[in-house]
């Protein structure tokens, strides 16, 4: 290698470790037609004139680990770790229906909307890919995973909307074929979040 080609090595990787840590999340990506279902969820959930930080349509995704700050030159790793737990997973369908929040719909701080079916197949994804992590350092919290799409967070007094939330404990959001897990960056910037993909894992089982 010549001495210039071992400048810029050294330049590159100065830089990446100089590099400030990403928020990074994993998640599954929702079709449009999910998406929009979940638009009207919230339209319908907004007439009670709660305060919440709703969550931006485009923004719309299913939560499956969120990682914190993770250093630069850790993000291939992470990538790696998830296709590990994914590729002898085939795809699998899950269908989303019914709103809820957490910790329940009597006082409701997060406002979400469900999967109905489909959700075995997703917490045993997820316990895979705890595993994996696991052994990157990432702590699994012990919790059961409850998979959901995350509509808004409560920041008021929430109680008038307990009603409308069990009037649309059924509502149907319509359903997809989890085919990848992504991996997330997360920025926080003056228009809200912003979700950049770094890495996919194919669900590629037989």
């Amino acid at each position: 290698m010549l001495a210039a080609d071992v400048l810029l090595v050294l330049l590159f990787q100065f830089l990446r470790s100089m590099a400030a840590p990403l928020r990074t999340f994993l998640a599954l990506e929702i079709p449009q037609g999910v998406r929009d279902a979940a638009a009207r969820l919230m339209e319908r959930l907004k007439t009670q004139h709660a305060k919440v930080r709703w969550t931006e349509p485009h923004n719309l995704h299913v939560t499956l680990k969120f990682l914190g700050d993770v250093d630069v030159t850790s993000v291939s790793a992470v990538c790696d770790a998830v296709s590990r737990a994914t590729e002898s997973i085939s795809p699998f369908r899950v269908a989303f229906s019914g709103a809820g929040a957490f910790p329940d719909v009597q006082r409701p701080r997060v406002l979400w909307l469900g999967v109905k079916e489909g959700v075995e197949p997703l917490v045993e994804m997820h316990a895979g890919i705890e595993k994996q992590l696991a052994e990157l350092t990432y702590p699994y919290d012990g919790r059961r995973f409850a998979p959901h799409v995350t509509l808004g967070r409560v920041r008021g007094p929430g109680h008038g909307l307990t009603a409308q939330l069990e009037k649309d404990s059924e509502f149907p959001a319509g359903d997809m074929l989890v085919e990848e897990v992504v991996v997330f960056s997360s920025e926080l910037t003056r228009e809200g979040p912003l979700y950049t993909p770094m890495g996919r894992a194919e669900l590629s089982g037989k």
